[in-house]
């Protein structure tokens, strides 16, 4: 119990889960800013930025490779598997420290991010 309204046992979605229901149509429950078929909309990136550029880093390539190196406004960085967590990290090269990235589904992503370079 958090002493919040949410319960946050429960997922808010509901039908969002997987393998069916939302994740799995390629429909929005909104409009967006902008849309690119590129992936799917609903892919599952990283959402990376660094030295005023975008990337997203399909995170289902980081786990099947385990390590993406890339550079991104001039900082190499890493995209890293974590079995112990079941996700990815986005990491400095230089230093190990976190990089600016979260999860983020591809049309969200894009919305914010249009010229986003896509790393696979």
């Amino acid at each position: 119990m958090t002493g919040h309204i949410r319960n946050y046992g429960a997922d808010p979605y509901g039908w969002y889960k997987p393998p069916g229901g939302y994740y799995t149509a390629d429909d929005l429950l909104f409009p967006v800013l902008a849309r690119n078929d590129r992936l799917g909309p609903k892919e599952v990136v990283l959402g990376v930025r660094a030295g005023g550029a975008a990337a997203a880093v399909v995170k289902d390539r980081v786990r099947q490779r385990r390590t993406i190196e890339f550079t991104l406004g001039g900082l190499p960085l890493a995209a890293i598997w974590d079995d112990r967590l079941a996700t990815a990290r986005v990491l400095r090269r230089r230093d190990g420290r976190p990089a600016d990235f979260f999860d983020v589904m591809w049309f969200a992503w894009y919305a914010f991010y249009p010229d986003t370079e896509v790393i696979e």
